[in-house]
């Protein structure tokens, strides 16, 4: 840790943690003189937003932003699910007939979508389908538990790049959720351009069953990139019942 309390630059990040000791979220990057906002229990998942010397700056699923002392979190895997801030009771809204809802006390947004629900698993995978949360309807919990469970919602086929933290392989994401290996860096490069390794993001292994697997991309012959990314809309990336590769 730093000597001196804001004397490092601050560098901005995106990735998930896990508190492994009980961690103090502080409103400044130094113990001296800071606040302590909250108290993070073991087990905890959050995001982090940014770093400096010593110092992680995190947002909790609850929208907190503070910082955590570098050496009470595990770094990896994605940020926790995407979280849409419920203001006021005025804002629960009757069950739409399809769209983004969430309940009033969890923190998961859903696609809801021919009388079922598929959950966001984490933040990233939203955002690789919307911009903001301004389009989800939150409803009461008594309501969002009449929609049965199918499914979690994958990546947008065509504009990120995954990988296992297990796994060193690099894949394109189809439609449906198919990942492809790309066999070689030349083919990533031809894809994805010269800065194709910021588009990888790391994802749990327990998450990998929501995807099937594809056949290698040995050349960018092998991808086609802009009619995977055509599909903008998560509904139309649902598997279909049977789908077979």
């Amino acid at each position: 840790m730093a000597g001196d309390c804001f004397a490092d630059p601050v560098y901005t990040r995106n990735d998930g943690a896990t508190v492994t000791t009980g961690a103090r979220v502080r409103d400044v990057a130094c113990m001296d003189g800071s606040t302590v906002m909250t108290t993070l229990a073991v087990g905890t998942r959050v995001t982090i937003i940014a770093e400096t010397d010593g110092w992680y700056k995190v947002r909790t699923t609850d929208g907190l932003e503070g910082w955590v002392g570098q050496w009470l979190l595990s770094v990896g895997g994605e940020p926790p699910a995407a979280a849409a801030t419920v203001t006021s009771a005025a804002t629960v809204q009757p069950l739409p007939a399809s769209g983004l809802i969430r309940g009033v006390s969890t923190h998961a947004v859903y696609l809801l979508q021919n009388g079922k629900r598929w959950a966001f698993p984490s933040e990233r995978v939203y955002k690789s389908w919307y911009v903001d949360f301004s389009g989800v309807v939150v409803v009461s919990d008594a309501s969002l538990a009449t929609v049965p469970l199918a499914g979690n919602v994958t990546y947008r086929p065509g504009v990120r790049l995954v990988k296992l933290q297990t796994d060193p392989r690099v894949f394109a994401i189809g439609q449906y959720g198919v990942l492809r290996h790309i066999a070689s860096e030349a083919a990533a490069r031809e894809l994805y351009g010269d800065a194709w390794a910021t588009l990888v993001d790391d994802i749990l292994d327990v998450t990998f069953s929501n995807y099937l697997e594809g056949s290698d991309v040995v050349s960018s012959s092998d991808f086609d990139r802009t009619a995977e990314s055509a599909v903008t809309s998560p509904e139309d990336n649902i598997r279909p019942t049977g789908f077979a590769l």
